[in-house]
């Protein structure tokens, strides 16, 4: 009973994407994420992996991502976007309102 990720390729394309899903109910909710280990970042399920473990952690609220709305969910997402741009400098999503 958790957040899993699924991870496949989107039809025609050979890039890797990800996205988390409610292992109860089955549904699929979130951003997809894409594949940027070309650009020397990591696959999309890691990057997924990294976001669902920034949201539970105390700089990413301590939130399950089935509970947040969708805008909550798309803020968050832009939040640890930025994060990602920035680096390790900005621990506080509010710092970047």
């Amino acid at each position: 009973m958790s957040v899993r990720i699924l991870v496949g390729y989107e039809q025609g394309s050979r890039e890797e994407k990800a996205v988390m899903f409610d292992s109860v109910t089955g549904w699929a909710f979130g951003p997809l994420f894409s594949d940027a280990s070309a650009d020397g970042g990591d696959n999309a399920e890691d990057r997924c992996q990294a976001f669902m473990d920034w949201a539970a952690s105390p700089s990413g609220g301590q939130v399950d991502a089935r509970k947040l709305t969708m805008g909550e969910l798309e803020d968050a997402y832009t939040a640890w976007l930025t994060l990602q741009e920035v680096g390790p400098r900005i621990t506080d999503p509010g710092e970047l309102q």
